[in-house]
């Protein structure tokens, strides 16, 4: 099965010498449920024209072209939002079950909202209990975001939730197995694909005129590396790229 996922992509794609994806036939647009489709024309109704670049939109110069991982840092609360609509395919995030925040006094997980589980499972997101990571469920969700990169499409994630809400450095909140399962997603398919996969580290700031400004840099995982000391350093960019902008 992955050999065959593997070729299909392969054939799709055309590869420079050194491994980057240049070129792609790849086209997901008709491949959205509705639900998918409904999002991607809110956000392009209600946020597209608050947003701003500082330097290139890196990430829709990739996405369409092959598998993209994106990593953000959720300081706003419409991070997911306002980089779709920097974009014309959509992209999966890896999602926490459980917020970050109290609502009267105590966290509560999303999966236990049918409304909103339902919702998360038709825009085809990931969810991660990152309270509770149990072994075979994150190895079901880790399995799910290999095949996404597999069959070319963008997969984004948000390392520290919301951490920024609390004034203090991305990289100095605590990284665990859930918030650095993107690396091993990525590590992952780039061994099956044969392939080195754009990372694209991704920071917005709301200035005092209103606007959304997202800054960007792409990187590409190196040959050796630890996980979390790994996602340490790429929030320690984004910190950079924030304060930067």
């Amino acid at each position: 099965m992955k050999i065959i996922l593997r070729k299909k992509l392969v054939d799709k794609i055309k590869v420079k010498k050194e491994g980057k994806v240049e070129e792609s036939t790849i086209d997901n647009s008709n491949s959205y449920n509705s639900a998918i489709k409904r999002y991607m024309i809110g956000c392009n109704l209600f946020f597209k024209r608050k947003v701003k670049f500082v330097g290139d939109n890196i990430l829709a110069e990739r996405i369409g072209k092959g598998p993209v991982i994106i990593i953000g840092t959720h300081k706003e609360s419409i991070e997911p939002m306002l980089l779709q609509t920097t974009v014309k395919e959509y992209i999966h995030w890896f999602s926490s079950a459980s917020l970050s925040r109290p609502i009267k006094g105590s966290k509560f997980s999303l999966s236990k909202i049918e409304i909103l589980r339902r919702l998360n499972e038709k825009l085809e997101n990931l969810e991660i209990d990152r309270r509770n990571l149990k072994s075979h469920e994150l190895k079901i969700q880790m399995d799910k975001g290999v095949k996404l990169l597999l069959e070319g499409k963008a997969l984004g994630s948000f390392p520290v939730g919301h951490a920024g809400k609390s004034g203090l450095p991305f990289y100095s909140e605590p990284v665990g197995i859930g918030s650095s399962g993107i690396i091993y997603v990525a590590s992952k398919a780039e061994q099956l694909l044969g392939i080195k996969i754009p990372v694209i580290l991704c920071s917005i700031k709301m200035k005092s005129d209103g606007y959304y400004y997202i800054s960007q840099k792409e990187i590409e995982l190196p040959e050796e590396f630890d996980r979390k000391e790994l996602i340490k350093d790429y929030m320690k960019q984004i910190d950079s790229i924030y304060l930067n902008i």
